[in-house]
């Protein structure tokens, strides 16, 4: 195929593609009797590959890298997100890595220590096992009096900024549409952030809507647009429970799950919504099952 239609199958502009060639030689092209530069569905997949690391938050240098890396050393098995094996070692390493260049209040360090992370492996590892133990480790810390407030805004801050980073695509796509948002008065996300990654990953397009939402504005998003689910999460029972008469006209018009510390299968019965589990894996595949799996 010619550099515009490989281009148009990816999703990216030609000139991107022949600045990547001109930096780090890929994707190579051959060449026609009349000069063209022609590229095969072997390109269409390396660009592919290139281009959901870089939608991952990734450079696109350290996207090339990885790629290549990875085709040289084979086909491997691994996760979903990412076709490389994890080595056992990488979360224990990672948590020490990152914990360790928050408690210095060093953001180029952490954001380097999560750049190395997400090239080595699949977002949920980073995420599930190393970002989240590494943010309740510190809030630990902080409940004892053994860390400052200081230090857990800034851990905060700087893991919800990265993951708004990875968000940039994650409304694309055909696949079923999620709804996600966290009730008036909630002001902690970053747990619905982190599971709207996971979901997004798992074939979703997400439609965010964020903290602090009033019942009013999550009804008015769901009627806006095809809603396949609705989650509504937080971390304090009070907020959640304060919009029982809400979410319960939420679960008349669609599927509803509720998420979070907040959460309790008392509320989620009584207003006929589905409690997703704590953990961000187990409530992906939940949402999952909710749908009957993405695309159906």
């Amino acid at each position: 195929m010619r550099i515009g239609d490989l281009a148009r199958r990816c999703g990216v502009s030609p000139h991107v593609l022949r600045a990547w060639e001109r930096r780090y030689g890929v994707p190579q092209a051959a060449r026609s009797t009349g000069g063209y530069r022609l590229y095969g569905v072997d390109s269409e997949e390396l660009v592919r590959q290139i281009l959901e690391l870089r939608d991952r938050g990734m450079p696109t240098s350290t996207a090339v890298s990885t790629v290549l890396g990875r085709r040289r050393r084979g086909p491997a098995t691994g996760d979903l997100t990412d076709g490389s094996p994890v080595p056992s070692s990488l979360p224990e390493a990672g948590i020490e890595r990152l914990a360790a260049a928050l408690e210095t209040f060093d953001e180029r360090d952490s954001h380097a220590v999560l750049d190395d992370l997400l090239a080595k492996a699949p977002i949920d590892v980073v995420i599930c096992d190393v970002v989240v133990p590494v943010l309740s480790y510190i809030g630990a810390r902080w409940e004892r009096g053994a860390a400052s407030v200081a230090l857990e805004h800034f851990a905060s801050g700087v893991v919800r900024r990265r993951l708004s980073t990875l968000t940039m695509t994650w409304g694309q796509g055909n696949g079923p549409t999620a709804l996600l948002a966290c009730p008036a008065g909630e002001l902690h996300d970053i747990g619905l952030l982190a599971y709207g990654l996971l979901l997004s990953r798992s074939g979703w397009r997400i439609r965010y809507l964020g903290t602090d939402t009033p019942m009013t504005a999550i009804e008015e998003a769901h009627s806006a647009g095809r809603t396949d689910l609705t989650v509504v999460a937080g971390v304090a029972p009070e907020l959640l429970t304060a919009q029982r008469r809400g979410l319960r006209r939420l679960a008349g018009v669609g599927p509803l799950a509720l998420g979070g510390a907040g959460a309790t299968r008392r509320l989620a019965d009584a207003v006929g919504a589905t409690l997703l589990p704590l953990d961000l894996r187990e409530a992906t595949a939940a949402s999952n099952d909710l749908r009957g799996g993405p695309g159906d």
